[in-house]
């Protein structure tokens, strides 16, 4: 795209559960690899929708809720950032 556009911005806005994006049986995203490098996208937008109470049948915090997404993209991107 930027051959043909060197301007252009290009972003993607992913599901922000990253196990979903990990998953061999949906999405088909090798989303460490694309945060790794400079050369997928120029930004990345995760689909944060869920709330911060959001939380499973027990009551425990839920792997979708908004504060454990946050986590996990902010551990991706610094384990990424020390490669």
């Amino acid at each position: 795209m930027h051959d043909a556009r060197p301007q252009a911005v290009f972003g993607i806005s992913p599901v922000a559960l990253l196990s979903n994006l990990r998953s061999d049986k949906s999405y088909f995203v090798d989303i460490d690899t694309w945060m790794a490098s400079n050369e997928y996208m120029d930004y990345i937008m995760p689909q944060f929708y869920h709330g911060f109470e959001a939380e499973t049948k027990t009551g425990a915090s839920a792997p979708h809720s908004y504060i454990n997404c946050l986590n996990s993209w902010v551990d991706l991107r610094k384990k990424v950032t020390v490669m």
